[in-house]
């Protein structure tokens, strides 16, 4: 991977201007909606300039996802959409199965 100039990163970034998300309604801007817009004007200049280095957390799990993926399925795409599927659910139900666990049945009794 290249090295990422930060010099020219900071002079890039200097003058740069984003759109308020909550404009329209001149609601109270802070945490995620006031750093966001920040973040993709960033990743955006560096994708720019490493297109093939730069990634967000997502898409490099995605691409290991689909990596861990049997490569040598000779079946139509259809059955590979299936099978990618049932793998894609199970691990949703188990995410989903644990979030219910940690937070939502130990504070259950102090709402019923």
């Amino acid at each position: 991977m290249n090295r990422v100039d930060f010099q020219h990163l900071t002079k890039w970034l200097i003058g740069q201007t984003v759109e308020r998300p909550n404009a329209a309604n001149n609601g109270t801007l802070a945490g995620h909606a006031a750093g966001e817009p920040f973040e993709k004007l960033v990743y955006r200049h560096l994708k720019s300039i490493y297109p093939t280095n730069i990634f967000k957390q997502f898409e490099y799990l995605n691409d290991f996802h689909v990596a861990d993926l049997d490569q040598t399925f000779e079946e139509p795409l259809e059955n590979w959409v299936k099978e990618y599927l049932k793998m894609f659910v199970a691990s949703a139900q188990h995410r989903c199965d644990t979030m219910r666990k940690k937070y939502v049945e130990p504070f259950i009794k102090y709402i019923d």
